[in-house]
């Protein structure tokens, strides 16, 4: 009878070892991790391969004769430049903002001028690519690793990423404007022409102004394109009024996008209005953990030197038990630009009324800061303007309208700036729109919707993936779809690294792989820790149960 139970338990034991051999197997197949390449659809090309696309004009089709450009920011002025080294001429780019200063200008050390950005691997490489990364690197501040104070462990000792073959460039938003502008006016003054204090107030499309493909007068088919209409402020509240044609437009004039606002109301499907293609449509995510912010100067070039983790290039980052964060990036002039981040109710903030309330909260709250905060902008920070974050938002499941009117950029895919990709993600798409056009001979009847179906689910899974890691960490919601994921993930990573990928907010910074591959990359991983988990626990259970079994039998022999 014995030797019977020894059998089974021999048995059951080989079957156990067995199927999580199998088990093991099957995951490390489905799972295999390997460093996620670009997919060919959206993958930045170097300035090597660009160089033998970028440079001449398109020999297979006759390029549009006119383009306009909604939008003079970063992006704006970039799609510009690319498509003026494709041999485009008349392209127009029209903004409603006065011109930027000159880059050199002395005026960009005020850190109240534009807020920072951190130009990453995906920026670097598509301004590269278009070779315009050397007349912005010179005004860049470069920001090796950070620095962190948490209410938890106090000072931590300064992180210095090593094994980034990019290092984070920091610079002021409208100053990369501005060097765009300036290379504009230096290699493509006879392509370009940039307008400023101009706002496109809507549009109208030539081939539907009758309703149809009508002849023209003389025989002529009706002209193609876009009527873009404009208007100027002038002096006493007057405004200057004026229409312009062309024979296709790119809206890149961010979160707010007029142009987004008059392709939604064209493609929207209604009982007068029924429409065959997809529309264009914004999604805003809803708001989970809401934070607003102040600007704070810090002035750190007196702390350099005197104490390990005090350094020019570094990202300073100090949180308090009361969820207020400055968070800290250095510029070309020296000084550092502080965001204070705090949810709207936020009390300690709200009590603060004029200079010396705000000193009392920052002695207490920020004492490493505050001796290099400045009176003027101790009573400034008292009593100036709060700003939002700007909300969790994407364009879809069309990005185009037929073969005359496209998206890209921040009017696409609105996200926080946590993790850097805003400006980074719409640089790629640039560059996407630029391979397009090569694969298609620059007809836009092909290109256009070539770029929206390949960028607008990149724009979708950039919005949704980032979303997820915008949670309150202190709720029980937070810790689950948050903090214990990034658990999960560095422990199964760190003892499985060839099956398990990194966490989700490292493979966000990996310039070689797309969101839609991060996602997906992502997704599998958590059906891979699932299954272990399960296989353990199961495990587990059978071992208890034996033992209990065991000592059952073993107690009611005696």
């Amino acid at each position: 009878m014995a030797r019977r139970r020894s059998s089974r338990t021999a048995t059951a034991s080989v079957l156990n070892a067995a199927l999580l051999a199998s088990l093991s197997t099957i995951i490390t197949h489905a799972f295999h991790f390997r460093p996620l390449r670009a997919s060919p659809l959206c993958r930045p090309r170097t300035a090597a391969t660009a160089a033998t696309t970028m440079t001449t004009a398109s020999k297979s089709a006759t390029l549009p004769p006119s383009t306009a450009i909604v939008g003079a920011g970063p992006t704006g002025l970039f799609t510009a430049i690319v498509l003026a080294r494709r041999g485009y001429q008349n392209i127009t780019v029209y903004d409603r903002l006065p011109r930027p200063d000159d880059p050199s200008s002395p005026d960009w050390g005020n850190p109240y001028r534009s807020y920072n950005l951190g130009l990453g691997a995906r920026g670097q490489i598509a301004l590269g690519a278009a070779e315009v990364w050397n007349s912005i690197e010179p005004f860049c501040a470069q920001a090796i690793g950070r620095k962190d104070w948490t209410p938890e462990q106090g000072e931590r000792p300064e992180q210095i990423y090593t094994e980034r073959a990019y290092k984070t460039q920091v610079i002021q938003r409208d100053r990369i404007a501005s060097c765009l502008l300036s290379e504009v006016e230096n290699k493509y003054k006879d392509q370009i022409s940039v307008l400023h204090d101009t706002e496109c107030v809507g549009l109208t499309w030539l081939d539907e102004e009758t309703g149809g493909r009508e002849k023209a007068k003389g025989g002529s088919p009706q002209r193609r394109g876009v009527r873009v209409r404009l208007h100027r402020e002038l002096e006493e509240g007057k405004l200057d009024q004026w229409t312009e044609d062309a024979r296709w437009v790119i809206g890149a004039d961010g979160v707010r996008s007029a142009l987004r606002g008059a392709l939604e109301a064209k493609t929207t499907p209604s009982p007068n209005n029924k429409k065959t293609e997809k529309p264009v449509r914004a999604y805003k995510l809803p708001e989970r953990n809401e934070f607003v912010y102040k600007i704070l100067p810090l002035d750190l070039r007196p702390k350099y030197g005197t104490g390990p983790g005090w350094r020019p290039d570094l990202n300073y980052s100090a949180r308090t038990k009361g969820e207020v964060t400055i968070e800290a990036l250095p510029t070309k002039e020296g000084v550092y630009v502080g965001v204070v981040l705090f949810r709207p109710t936020c009390p300690a903030i709200a009590r603060i009324k004029d200079k010396e309330d705000a000193r009392q909260f920052f002695a207490g709250s920020f004492p490493q800061f505050i001796d290099v905060i400045k009176e003027k902008d101790l009573a400034r920070f008292a009593t100036g303007p709060t700003f939002r974050l700007p909300s969790f938002s994407y364009a879809g499941p069309n990005i185009n309208y037929k073969d005359n009117t496209l998206l890209l950029g921040d009017c696409i895919h609105s996200v926080k700036p946590y993790f850097g990709l805003g400006l980074n993600s719409a640089l790629e798409d640039v560059m996407s729109l630029d391979r397009c056009l090569e694969e298609t001979g620059d007809d836009l009847g092909k290109a256009l919707p070539l770029f929206s179906s390949r960028i607008a689910p990149q724009a979708k899974a950039l919005v949704e993936f980032q979303a997820s890691f915008d949670y309150d960490a202190k709720t029980t919601e937070g810790f689950l779809r948050f903090i214990l994921p990034l658990i999960l993930d560095g422990i199964f990573h760190r003892y499985f690294p060839t099956i398990f990928a990194p966490n989700g907010i490292r493979l966000l910074q990996d310039h070689r792989s797309s969101f839609t591959q991060t996602r997906r990359r992502k997704r599998r991983d958590r059906i891979g820790q699932v299954l272990v988990i399960g296989t353990v626990a199961a495990g587990l259970g059978k071992a208890v149960g034996w033992v209990v079994r065991e000592g059952v039998r073993v107690w009611l022999k005696r």
